[in-house]
């Protein structure tokens, strides 16, 4: 069964290349803690060393740590511009690591024949221990590469296996300790290999299939897209021809016109979002950043709102303070618009105000209704496309997406709080600094 599965996994380089990285990015530790283990076996065991033993062991380490860091270094410094689904590079680096278990596995073979002949059971039985501690720990080796895994442990346990049936010792348990540690460690770096490898193919099958429904998702918004503008263009034709009935039609037939041409005007809103949307999804948003003084926002603000709240008796009040920030105009004012044209359109009677002030190193601003705020459970869903809020079942919530996008862009925190029948605040908290990039993709 393993077999078959790694003939079929070798035809997949994306697969190999997945679980050599995987591989790469654990080996680092595992030569750390081997080295350190190393060392520690070497200071306990000085003293039953000679010159030349120890000078053979340390030596030893150094060999084999110099190797380990020169080939984790050059794989780093190599991967970022490598195919690393390319065969003969895989081929390469599986070599390489499998070198890497020839030496460390000398090293650790070696261990027995310079420590075990003037020590104690206890330290055998200790420095047993740790290298079945160290050899079942990094479970990412033993699930990508069990061969190479097989390689480094076959050596090692043979060599303690070896030592431990020359001890002086009755009974058969200890004779046949390493090699039921090796058999299992071997069965179970097979699993683990099976495990990994079904994850991976799990996590690669996830990612083709975010990509697919990304790419499908974009045909979807740059279609909509398409058809809003057609469907804006008979919309647009049809006001300007119910405009022209309400110049020639009897006094019975106003009523209706009106009627009509209130619906049409209220299609040609919600394609306005429509476009403002599919403008945000399927393409980069540019951000120009320029100083920007509150002073201009708010007279632009009147000039575009204060017929509006005048013609529903409001109270408008714009209280900017006299700062300035560095950020994207067009967007920041086209956050405000939205939020204010929101809030005019479904308060009935009160007030609407925009209000600025410091805190902290940001600025706050805030834009606040008397209108019939938001139902709780939708609150956490305000800023998403095509909700429905504030008991007008017509509004898509579409312009408050745009919002929340064109926020993102700019860096602006933007949080809402509300109390149904009360009114609504927006809370935007404002870097002093927009984000310094050129182009944001949202």
């Amino acid at each position: 069964m393993i077999k078959q599965q790694l003939n079929r996994f070798r035809l997949s380089p994306e697969v190999n290349a997945e679980r050599h990285h995987l591989f790469m990015q654990e080996v680092g530790a595992r030569m750390v803690s081997s080295v350190i283990a190393a060392l520690v076996i070497g200071v306990l065991f000085v003293s039953n060393l000679d010159l030349s033993e120890m000078y053979l062991w340390f030596g030893m380490i150094a060999f084999v740590s110099l190797n380990s860091w020169l080939i984790i270094r050059n794989y780093h410094r190599v991967r970022p511009r490598a195919d690393l689904a390319n065969p003969r590079f895989l081929a390469t680096w599986r070599f390489l690591n499998l070198y890497l278990s020839v030496i460390w596995g000398a090293l650790w073979s070696l261990a027995p024949f310079l420590f075990f002949p003037d020590a104690s059971l206890v330290q055998i039985f200790s420095v047993l221990l740790m290298i079945i501690i160290l050899s079942s720990t990094p479970s990412v080796t033993m699930g990508c590469y069990p061969e190479i895994y097989i390689t480094f442990l076959t050596p090692v346990f043979c060599s303690f296996g070896y030592h431990m049936v020359e001890l002086p010792m009755e009974g058969w348990l200890h004779k046949w300790l390493v090699p039921a540690a090796w058999l299992s460690l071997v069965v179970y770096s097979l699993l683990i290999f099976k495990t990994q490898v079904g994850a991976i193919i799990l996590r690669i099958r996830l990612r083709d299939a975010r990509e697919e429904a990304d790419a499908a998702n974009l045909a979807k918004t740059r279609m909509l897209a398409i058809a809003s503008h057609d469907l804006r263009h008979a919309i647009q034709a049809a006001t300007l021809y119910s405009a022209e009935l309400s110049t020639i039609a009897e006094p019975s037939q106003v009523n209706t016109i009106g009627k009509i041409r209130s619906v049409l005007d209220q299609g040609n809103r919600l394609l306005d979002h429509l476009l403002g949307v599919t403008h945000f999804e399927s393409q980069a948003l540019a951000v120009s950043p320029e100083e920007v003084k509150f002073s201009d926002v708010q007279s632009d603000l009147l000039s575009v709102f204060a017929a509006e709240a005048q013609a529903k008796q409001l109270d408008l009040r714009l209280e900017l303070e006299n700062e300035t920030i560095f950020t994207d105009k067009v967007l920041f004012v086209q956050i405000l618009e939205n939020l204010i044209g929101n809030a005019l359109r479904y308060t009935d009677e009160g007030h609407v105000t925009v209000r600025s002030r410091r805190l902290g190193d940001g600025l706050e601003v805030t834009v606040a209704d008397s209108g019939p705020g938001f139902d709780p459970d939708r609150v956490s869903r305000v800023f998403e496309a095509y909700q429905s809020f504030g008991g007008h079942p017509e509004s898509r919530g579409l312009g408050l997406y745009i919002v929340k996008r064109a926020a993102d862009a700019l860096g602006i925190l933007i949080t809402l709080e509300s109390v149904q029948g009360e009114g609504a605040t927006f809370h935007l908290m404002l870097p002093r600094r927009c984000k310094t990039v050129t182009e944001v993709v949202v």
